[in-house]
C-alpha cells in the first residue's frame, strides 16, 4: 500500500495509543467526499472507522456536535479520539449492521427505521443550543437563498433561480427557532443493525450540523418525494409525536427548491455529473410543489396526507 493511501505517521500513532491491537488502515473514501475515510482493522475485524476532514469548518462541526449535543442521546458510534493537535481528525467506533440505502429491508421494518429516525431527531433537536450569535431565520433564510442564486448565475436556468428569489420573497411563517440539526441526514447516513430486541438505527455523520430550522433535517430524506413511500414520512413524524403544519409544510417546500439549487451549483463546481441531473430533478419537483396560495401540508412531500394542514 503507497505511503499516500495510509493516514499520517502522526495521526496513526494517535489512534494506535488508542487502540493498540490495530493492524491495518483501508482507505474507504467515497468519490466527491469532502473527508478522507479509512476502515481501522484488527486482524480480520474492523474496529473503528478514521476520518480526516478536507475542511476545517467541518471538523469544527462535527467536534461541537458530539462534545455540546450528542452525549445522552442514543443513536450515534462513539467518539472514540479527536485530537487536539489534529484538529481535522476523528476517530469513531465500529458499528455493526449495514448502511440504510443498501439494507434489504420489509416495508414494515422501513417504516420501523423512519420512527426511530422521527425519535432520534426530536431528542436531538430538544437539546439546548445557545444561538445568540445566530442571525434569526427570518432573516438568515433569504440570505442563504441570495448567497446561493448568486453563485448559481450561469450555471442554473435564469427562470428557475427567479423562481427561488421569489420562494424567499414571501414572509415566512413566525416562530420559526434554530435547534442542534444534523442537516445531511439521508440514508447512507444511517446504519440498520438487527438484533434479537429488533432493529437498532444509529445516525453518522455530523460534518454539516449546525443549529437550524428542524425542517432542515427532512429535507435529503425526502428530496425526492416521489421515490418514496408516503408511509415513511408519516413514521417519521409519528416518531418526532407531532404533525406538520400548514405554515412548515411551506417551509419545507422552501428548503427542498434551496437543497436543490445548492446541489447542482455544488456539483458543477466538483464537476459531479451525477449531482447536476439530481439538483436539477430536487429543484423542480419543489418548484411545482409550491403553491404557496393554497398550501396544503401534502404539497410538502408530494403526497396525499403527509401532512395534517394543522399548525403543529
Amino acid at each position: 500500500m503507497s505511503a499516500d493511501a495510509l493516514p499520517s505517521e502522526k495521526l496513526r500513532a494517535a489512534v494506535e495509543a488508542v487502540l493498540p491491537g490495530v493492524t491495518a488502515y483501508v482507505e474507504r473514501t467515497v468519490p466527491f467526499g469532502e473527508a478522507r475515510v479509512w476502515s481501522v482493522h484488527e486482524g480480520d475485524r474492523v474496529v473503528a472507522w478514521l476520518k480526516r476532514h478536507r475542511h476545517k469548518d467541518k471538523a469544527r462541526r462535527e467536534r461541537r456536535a458530539y462534545r455540546t449535543w450528542l452525549p445522552g442521546l442514543s443513536g450515534t458510534p462513539r467518539l472514540l479520539l479527536a485530537p487536539e493537535d489534529l484538529p481535522a481528525s476523528l476517530l469513531f467506533e465500529h458499528v455493526p449492521g449495514e448502511r440504510a440505502d443498501q439494507a434489504t429491508l420489509t416495508a414494515a421494518e422501513e417504516l420501523e427505521v423512519f420512527r426511530q429516525l422521527g425519535r432520534f431527531l426530536a431528542a436531538l433537536h430538544a437539546v439546548p443550543v445557545d444561538t445568540t450569535d445566530e442571525l434569526p431565520l427570518e432573516e438568515a433564510l433569504p440570505e442563504r437563498c441570495e448567497a446561493w442564486t448568486e453563485r448559481a448565475a450561469g450555471i442554473v436556468d435564469d427562470d428557475l433561480i427567479d423562481a427561488v428569489r421569489e420562494m424567499f420573497a414571501a414572509p415566512l411563517p413566525p416562530g420559526l427557532v434554530r435547534v442542534p440539526c444534523h442537516r445531511d441526514l439521508q440514508l447512507h447516513n444511517v446504519m440498520v443493525e438487527r438484533t434479537t430486541d429488533g432493529l437498532v438505527v444509529r445516525v453518522l455523520d455530523f460534518g454539516q450540523s449546525r443549529a437550524d430550522c428542524w425542517l432542515a433535517d427532512l429535507v435529503k430524506l425526502f428530496q425526492l418525494p416521489e421515490e418514496v413511500s408516503p408511509g415513511l414520512f408519516r413514521a417519521l413524524l409519528e416518531g418526532y409525536g407531532r404533525r406538520l403544519g400548514r405554515g412548515e409544510a411551506e417551509v419545507l417546500v422552501r428548503l427542498r427548491a434551496l437543497h436543490g439549487l445548492a446541489t447542482w451549483v455544488w456539483s458543477a463546481d466538483h464537476g459531479d455529473r451525477r449531482g447536476l441531473r439530481l439538483g436539477r430533478r430536487i429543484l423542480e419537483h419543489a418548484l411545482d410543489a409550491w403553491t404557496p396560495e393554497d398550501l396544503r401540508g401534502a404539497s410538502a412531500v408530494g403526497h396525499p396526507g403527509a401532512g395534517s394542514g394543522e399548525e403543529a
